[in-house]
């Protein structure tokens, strides 16, 4: 798979540190990382949301697992500013994990809430990613977000209608 250098999270001020069950995490917002009401971009929440869910389950998963199911809400505007994201693992069962996340401001505000279920890959080839213990897993360089323009447009989507996107497929 693509090495961590390679994906859109390496531009960002990110790092996550899982711990047992649960799984800490905080992102610097940037202005490309907000909306002009100061309101977080959700797209960005709930992929940071599945990430670090995902480690969790992978952690606990005999298979790789598989996102089945995503959730997002989110509550209150954060402006520029770091995020703190707090989450666990609420159900493991034999074929479903289910997991959530909270984001909170440095005011310990509920900014948002991500759910995400999990089902293991059917398929035997499927290898679970390499699960080896690290202290902390750090996305960029520490010096604060390289976005430059908004997320949307750096991933290449496109608002036609008020509410409604497009999202290429390839490159």
């Amino acid at each position: 798979g693509p090495g961590r250098d390679t994906l859109f999270l390496s531009e960002l001020d990110f790092h996550y540190q899982r711990d047992g069950a649960s799984i800490t995490g905080e992102v610097a917002l940037s202005p490309a990382l907000v909306g002009h009401d100061g309101w977080p971009l959700a797209s960005l929440l709930a992929t940071i949301g599945d990430v670090m869910l995902g480690t969790l389950a992978n952690a606990i998963s005999d298979s790789l697992p598989l996102t089945s199911d995503l959730n997002h809400h989110t509550f209150h505007p954060t402006g520029v500013q770091p995020i703190r994201a707090i989450g666990e693992m609420t159900k493991v069962g034999r074929t479903l994990i289910v997991g959530e996340i909270r984001f909170h401001d440095p005011d310990d505000r509920l900014v948002a809430y991500c759910s995400a279920g999990f089902l293991g890959s059917p398929r035997p080839d499927d290898l679970r990613y390499d699960n080896t213990p690290v202290d902390l897993i750090r996305f960029g360089d520490g010096s604060g977000p390289a976005f430059t323009e908004r997320f949307d447009r750096f991933l290449g989507i496109r608002v036609t209608a008020p509410g409604v996107a497009e999202a290429p497929r390839r490159d």
